[in-house]
């Protein structure tokens, strides 16, 4: 049996949400596939315990808030952060894959 990367339970949070939904593709069999990850997925929704881990990486890392509260979302429900923006590597207890490493 295969290893698989992600596993039937997919999560993401609002921002996630967000930015992959605002996402302007030329190619609409992209667009659609980004929408189907996205709208198959399990949205968590802001808690107080992910706004103050994300008051916290803001205080320690130089990030964007969306990235922040990506990351702090990761961190409070210890969940790996599939990504390849290289700027989440700074955020110390984020665990990351990036996928073109794989």
């Amino acid at each position: 049996m295969g290893r698989y990367l992600i596993d039937s339970n997919v999560i993401s949070n609002v921002i996630t949400r967000i930015e992959a939904l605002s996402w302007r593709s030329p190619i609409t069999q992209d667009e659609f596939y980004v929408k189907s990850f996205v709208n198959s997925s399990n949205i968590i929704s802001l808690s107080d315990i992910i706004v103050d881990k994300c008051i916290e990486i803001r205080r320690t890392c130089k990030i964007k808030t969306p990235d922040a509260i990506i990351a702090a979302t990761a961190i409070v429900h210890d969940f790996t952060l599939l990504t390849s923006d290289y700027d989440f590597k700074r955020i110390p207890n984020l665990k990351i894959i990036n996928p073109n490493d794989l």
